[in-house]
């Protein structure tokens, strides 16, 4: 997608993500690859706003991870060691999503030196972007970059930017990296739920939460529908459709579900992010 869409500056943080950063011009990658016509885009902006605001959640799914005892564990997240991989528009916006669950991931299980780490990886990515931040966000950042062991400041402030970030994204100019950032966050969520559940012995519970989680997949696919235009898309868009069926066709989980479903959910993250 041009970076032509990213140029309105402002204040964001995903579901997830925080920001900071500076003007910067496209990279080779970047202004190689496909997109979506500008026009078409912005056309869709209402609908866009509208799938992502009625959507479930993402950050719920590590909410319940953390109330039903599920482990905390780093290597199934994004390794932070890979950022520089991803060069492209659409990539980048994806990587912004992930990496601010797998920060939020952290929080939830009062991993503060992980979620700090991973506030630096977003603010990078978003540079990327040509955004810059909100003098008020900026004081936020300052603030979660010299927090210790303090979780519960850091989920306020990351609450705090979580609201601006909903605003100023419905109200820009970029409605195609609004989805992007969502659908990757949530992919990843979903990643994470699938794989916890997997090495949860007594996993019932979590089957039954993972069964619920149709909505979710649905909302990721008709974006993705709305972006398959765009070359770099039409992959995701491809492999969402599978999972989102199999949700709509299976009402109840048990481990065959699981062994079936988790599979593909692991294969369209890693063709976002490998």
């Amino acid at each position: 997608m041009k970076i032509n869409l990213l140029k309105k500056s402002l204040s964001i943080m995903l579901m997830i993500a925080l920001i900071s950063g500076c003007n910067q011009a496209p990279t080779k990658n970047q202004s190689e690859e496909k997109t979506v016509d500008t026009v078409d885009v912005k056309a869709f902006k209402n609908q866009i706003n509208s799938i992502i605001q009625k959507a479930p959640k993402g950050i719920k799914v590590v909410d319940f991870l953390n109330d039903v005892g599920a482990s905390y564990i780093f290597d199934l997240t994004l390794p932070m060691a890979d950022v520089d991989k991803y060069e492209t528009q659409t990539r980048i916006s994806l990587s912004i999503g992930a990496y601010a669950m797998d920060m939020f991931y952290a929080n939830t299980y009062n991993r503060v030196d992980v979620a700090k780490q991973l506030s630096e990886i977003v603010k990078l990515q978003t540079g990327k972007l040509g955004i810059q931040s909100s003098s008020a966000n900026k004081q936020y950042l300052d603030r979660i970059s010299q927090m210790e062991d303090n979780s519960d400041s850091l989920t306020y402030y990351l609450d705090k930017v979580w609201n601006n970030y909903h605003q100023e994204f419905a109200q820009s100019d970029m409605p195609d990296a609004y989805a992007l950032i969502f659908i990757g966050g949530n992919v990843e969520a979903l990643y994470l739920l699938s794989q916890l559940t997997l090495y949860a012995k007594d996993n019932q519970k979590m089957l039954d939460y993972f069964s619920q989680q149709g909505d979710l997949a649905h909302s990721m696919l008709n974006l993705l529908e709305i972006l398959s235009a765009d070359e770099s898309v039409k992959p995701y868009f491809e492999k969402m459709k599978p999972i989102a069926d199999y949700f709509a066709a299976h009402q109840n989980f048990t481990t065959k579900e699981l062994d079936e479903l988790a599979p593909m959910i692991e294969s369209i993250r890693n063709e976002m992010f490998n």
